[in-house]
């Protein structure tokens, strides 16, 4: 597994790995924020995107942000908006 927020189709060639996996630690790597907390749904989607662009034929792997899974109703209501905003394998 790599832990990737965007990947360049050169790269993900070269780099053979079944499971590719966008994290809410983008919100620190790639925006220089001081934590995870601001990550939305939003960045999540953008980002999955860019991934699954980058990495078409692999499975990929999605994190829901931090506090978006304050109930069940609402874990199930961000896990469906996610996954009509993009095609990843999996969402965590």
């Amino acid at each position: 597994m790599i832990t990737a927020y965007v990947i360049r189709r050169r790269l993900s060639r070269r780099k053979r790995a079944s499971i590719r996996y966008c994290g809410d630690s983008l919100q620190m790597v790639m925006l220089r924020d001081s934590s995870t907390v601001a990550a939305t749904t939003d960045v999540m989607i953008h980002h999955t995107k860019a991934v699954i662009a980058g990495a078409p034929d692999t499975f990929v792997v999605t994190d829901m942000p931090f506090g978006s899974c304050s109930s069940a109703a609402a874990a199930a209501s961000g896990t469906l908006r996610e996954n009509r905003g993009r095609k990843a394998g999996a969402t965590q």
